[in-house]
């Protein structure tokens, strides 16, 4: 049943409280204006045409207009970001108002600016032949107003569309002096008015005018659901444009399902009969709008309606707005940006730079309560991730391309990530697995300046060495290659970085077998180093012990002994027993005199290792991980199966949580255990663990074994994690 205009404000006999100040009877009186007795004007309406048969309805959003006006509200407001279709919802709603109520006035009214405001109220002037209405110094808008005040003149709805500002309902003309400090729109029991805005808060004082009932006429729109989306782009489309579903779906979802994203991205395929299966790049939104040198403001009625709710929002919270400017860059289909890099951003931002962290949370957490009342981001149900919308962030982009602003911000954000994130070792894992998805974005970025470049290349070595340490051999391969091209064309191969980088593909040479190549890219690596720094610099000793390495994975272990015992008796007395790349040289040395025969020196090699990263690092620290399963290969070859079992276990417990079931170390300690268990023929048990992990597709004795022997050659750095640094 269509609404009954009529019936919806029909409240004869009832108190109400007006929108905007209190019934006045002498209100004509104080807008110097008199009661003029008019012979009755036939109802008319001024509105837009109605949406055509593709506009996909909100029936639950009408449902609610409905049921306000019903409940005799007589003022409510549409609330949503740009292009979630509240225009189209009113004007829906008017039409059939229109249509089941042909008595009653319906006024189409655009608030977006002072101009089309009065020209609006002129017009409704003319049409109603008011006194006055051709004076061009008199306004329009409180003649209007009083006429439309009189219960006599009869029922009216007017749509109050696009309001970004509500000083447009403030009468300015010096003849009305009276009306000036309030609103000039009628207030009747006869009238009812919906209002449009983008910013909830532009009107909720006004609603409110200390009339707590006007408090829930707000309804904030969302965006579509897919399904919807789906329907207003299958709507939309040409006919066998449209042939494919999936991919439509992806179309709609990409766009952030907003109607009118939606309706102009099928204006834009119909225009270059291009169909749905041969979009190559779904997430592209320049594959959707004019070339990038094409000026902001041609480029369609949404992003200028976007850049209008920029300039409106900055002026309230500027801070809000650089942080939206920093997270444009991470938009993305189905792309979470941490809330933890937003705190990196505020780190640096100056409003925030003077705060300790717990104040800079608080202040971030305001200001991402202002940009989720603006419909700008969402949070995910925990509110440890943000969620901006795609085109939001297309939109952003654009503003800041407009502003001639997207280099310097671009700049700005890589320099923060590069200052925050120089390291992917294993303590910030944790860290890059939230992060990863947003630093790829941003080390993909297209960038110019050297400097921007080389901020690009430190965050991409710490995410080559996070992915390294998980494993993910040729993703940091690929990492590091980047690097060694940025920095090596910027500084040249001398440049420390370039060398650290070229070190670790030397790594990345030996862990994949290419050892020809390991040994000729670490020899030049160490040369440089040596020349650069020095033969004792820690660097520099890193260097060797990777060398070493290589050269026990060659099957010379008089070479890799010898190495390894100079960098052993160098680390001891320039960085002491205890630090870290002294228990790393222990390990190396263990596990080559381990594969060499010497058994006994072996185990005690590896036993000061494994007790000196127990107390530096802790039981469950991927470096004593690994040295715990060198020691357990040293007891598996002097036939200790038990005690080699029970070492394999103790490093299990922690294994899987911190690296992963699938991370070489984790590998060895599973093939281990199960080596020792079938050496001690505790067979039903090594099937159960075999079950367990690797399901029905398992391998006997020989293959556990030949894994462990194969693989544990590799080195304790190279079966976990080398310590990058970024800078000295």
């Amino acid at each position: 049943m269509e609404p009954n205009i009529s019936n919806c404000v029909d409240l004869k006999g009832k108190s109400i409280n007006p929108f905007w100040g209190r019934p006045d009877n002498n209100a004509a009186e104080e807008m110097h204006l008199s009661p003029q007795n008019h012979q009755p004007v036939e109802a008319f309406s001024i509105l837009p045409p109605p949406p055509d048969a593709k506009f996909v309805g909100r029936p639950e959003i009408i449902k609610w207009l409905r049921q306000k006006f019903e409940r005799s509200l007589t003022r409510v407001a549409l609330v949503g970001p740009a292009g979630v279709g509240k225009s189209q919802i009113a004007l829906q709603f008017a039409h059939q108002v229109l249509q089941s109520s042909p008595n009653t006035f319906v006024f189409w009214i655009e608030a977006s600016d002072r101009s089309h405001f009065d020209n609006a109220f002129r017009d409704i002037a003319s049409r109603l032949q008011l006194p006055g209405h051709d004076d061009p110094d008199i306004d329009a808008l409180p003649l209007v107003s009083s006429w439309l005040s009189q219960p006599e003149n009869g029922t009216w709805l007017m749509v109050v569309d696009s309001v970004e500002n509500t000083d447009v309902f403030y009468c300015r003309k010096n003849n009305h002096a009276g009306c000036i400090g309030r609103s000039c729109l009628p207030t009747s029991p006869n009238g009812s008015i919906i209002f449009t805005s983008q910013n909830p808060s532009c009107l909720l004082l006004e609603m409110l005018d200390g009339d707590l009932k006007f408090y829930n006429a707000t309804y904030k729109i969302p965006v579509m659901n897919i399904y919807q989306g789906f329907q207003l782009l299958r709507n939309e489309l040409d006919d066998g444009l449209g042939d494919n579903p999936s991919r439509m779906a992806d179309l709609v979802y990409a766009l952030g399902c907003e109607p009118r994203s939606i309706t102009q991205a099928a204006k834009v395929l119909n225009f270059r009969a291009l169909k749905i299966s041969e979009m190559s790049e779904m997430e592209e939104f320049r594959y959707l709008w004019p070339e990038k040198h094409i000026k902001v403001e041609k480029r369609g009625l949404l992003p200028r309606a976007w850049h209008r709710n920029f300039q409106l929002l900055r002026q309230q919270r500027s801070q809000a707005i650089d942080l939206l400017y920093l997270m444009s860059f991470f938009s993305g289909p189905q792309r979470k940006i941490p809330k933890l890099a937003l705190v990196s951003f505020a780190k640096r931002l100056g409003k925030f730079q003077d705060h300790d962290e717990e104040a800079i949370i608080d202040c971030l957490d305001q200001e991402i309560t202002f940009l989720k009342e603006n419909h700008i981001l969402t949070e995910t149900d925990g509110g440890e991730d943000i969620i901006l919308a795609p085109f939001v962030g297309f939109c952003t982009q654009m503003w800041l391309f407009y502003l001639c602003e997207q280099e310097r911000w671009k700049g700005r954000l890589l320099y923060i990530m590069a200052q925050e994130y120089s390291s992917g070792a294993w303590d910030s894992w944790e860290l890059f697995e939230k992060l990863d998805d947003c630093l790829q974005a941003i080390i993909s970025l297209n960038i110019w300046s050297r400097f921007d470049k080389l901020n690009a290349a430190t965050i991409t070595f710490s995410l080559a060495n996070y992915r390294y340490n998980q494993g993910r051999f040729k993703e940091a391969e690929s990492l590091l290659r980047s690097v060694i091209e940025i920095r090596g064309q910027s500084l040249g191969l001398d440049d420390l970085e370039t060398v650290r980088a070229m070190e670790n593909i030397g790594t990345l040479f030996h862990v994949q077998g290419k050892l020809g190549e390991a040994e000729k890219t670490l020899r030049l690596v160490l040369e440089v180093k040596e020349r650069v720094l020095g033969r004792e610099h820690k660097d520099t000793l890193c260097s060797a012990f990777s060398l070493a390495n290589v050269f026990l994975k060659l099957g010379d272990f008089s070479e890799a002994e010898r190495r390894h015992r100079e960098t052993l008796a160098t680390r001891l007395q320039v960085l002491g027993k205890d630090h870290f790349h002294t228990l790393m040289s222990l390990d190396g040395l263990g596990e080559t005199l381990r594969l060499a025969g010497d058994l006994e020196e072996s185990e005690r090699t590896l036993h000061r290792a494994v007790d000196g990263k127990m107390r530096a690092l802790g039981a469950e620290n991927p470096h004593t991980i690994s040295s715990v399963h060198g020691l357990a290969a040293t007891l598996m070859c002097q036939g200790k199966h038990e005690h080699a079992e029970k070492l394999y276990r103790q490093g299990l417990e922690g294994c899987e949580k911190a690296l992963g079931r699938y991370h070489p170390t984790t590998q060895i300690g599973i093939h281990g255990l199960i080596h020792s268990l079938e050496q001690q023929h505790k067979d039903e048990e090594a099937h159960r663990v075999k079950q367990s992990v690797f399901g029905e597709g398992i391998g006997g004795v020989a293959d556990s074994a030949k894994f462990v022997r194969e693989n544990d050659t590799i080195g304790p750095s190279h079966r976990c994690n080398i310590e990058i640094r970024v800078g000295l």
